[in-house]
């Protein structure tokens, strides 16, 4: 499968209060399990709860590809 790394930068980028998403990275592991990692610099946030909600959102985006594993570094 291939997919594109910018693609998905661009589509977490638009969820709200992201300033920055980088260093991401797509690779395989034994040719079968995808893995996806990124950094993502947050604006202003006030609480938590806010901090875990972006959060379900990014997995939503990453949900829709078959990636086994994927780490996301908030900042």
């Amino acid at each position: 499968m291939n997919f594109n790394r910018d693609q998905l930068e661009t589509e977490i980028a638009n969820l709200d209060y992201q300033k920055s998403v980088h260093h991401s990275h797509i690779w395989s592991l034994e040719r079968e399990h995808l893995v996806f990692s990124t950094h993502v610099k947050f604006e202003s946030i006030d609480s938590l709860s806010k901090i875990k909600d972006i959060r379900c959102e990014i997995l939503i985006v990453l949900n829709k590809c078959a990636f086994k594993h994927y780490t996301i570094e908030l900042e």
